[in-house]
């Protein structure tokens, strides 16, 4: 019996003892302590600490825009550009008569539709206005003339990603037909009547893009080829004014990814 009792003794006292400590190394209003008496002997029963959620956020929860970027260069483009076009000869040929001149620097404005097939082809449209004027003409006194051309394109693009933005560099390849209007200066210069005309285009071009979000800007370098023929009346004749010159082009361009 003594030493039930300096047992239980010892388990109160080891009890009190735990129970004054615990408050001080627990947060008020966290776990306590509990303890029983189970045949004579008084039982501590210590709180299970759970640790602390932390404030780290896992980086599957953040907020990512890898998904976003995965399949950015696979989204339809819409692109608006500018440029200029240097050097070249065109040559012009008219009921057997052949005359050459160096071309001016010309101006290109355009607009394109492309639309991804697989991740580094691309089909698109593109739509071109082209000012252009040769040394003859401008010592003639006639100003410049205008063509429109209507292209499809295939383009080979490789995707490159930095981060949250991404580009691509590319080569792109347009043909298509283009309607030709010369300048009424012309007309009175010859004493001649001009129409519209019509012709085609090929083009190929090599050039960079860069994407912050969904808008880019980029540029290109490419050579551009025409052949036109405008109908010309005068002196009770009917003729064909047929018209070649190719220039390299520098373009540059803003972009929206769709």
């Amino acid at each position: 019996m003594a030493r039930i009792a300096t047992g239980i003794a010892t388990t109160a006292a080891l009890a009190t003892l735990v129970a004054l400590v615990a408050p001080s190394s627990v947060n008020a209003e966290g776990p306590r302590v509990h303890t029983r008496v189970e045949n004579g002997i008084r039982i501590v029963e210590l709180p299970d600490y759970d640790e602390p959620e932390s404030d780290t956020v896992r980086d599957d929860d953040a907020g990512s825009t890898d998904d976003d970027l995965a399949d950015a260069s696979l989204r339809p483009t819409i692109v608006a550009r500018a440029g200029l076009a240097f050097g070249g000869e065109a040559s012009a040929e008219i009921l057997g008569t052949r005359l050459r001149s160096d071309m001016h620097t010309s101006l290109w404005l355009g607009a394109e539709f492309s639309y991804p097939l697989l991740p580094y082809v691309t089909l698109g449209g593109e739509v071109r206005s082209i000012w252009w004027q040769t040394d003859g003409d401008d010592d003639s006194g006639v100003g410049h003339h205008w063509l429109l051309d209507v292209d499809p394109f295939v383009k080979a693009a490789y995707p490159i990603r930095a981060g949250s933005s991404w580009g691509r560099v590319y080569a792109r390849v347009p043909v298509g037909l283009t309607l030709s209007r010369l300048n009424s200066d012309i007309d009175s210069v010859n004493r001649v009547s001009t129409s519209a005309g019509l012709g085609w285009n090929l083009g190929v071009y090599a050039g960079v893009e860069w994407f912050f979000g969904r808008l880019g800007i980029g540029g290109e370098l490419g050579y551009l080829y025409h052949a036109i023929s405008n109908p010309v009346e005068g002196g009770g004749r009917h003729a064909d004014l047929d018209t070649t010159f190719g220039q390299f082009g520098f373009q540059l361009h803003v972009a929206m990814a769709l």
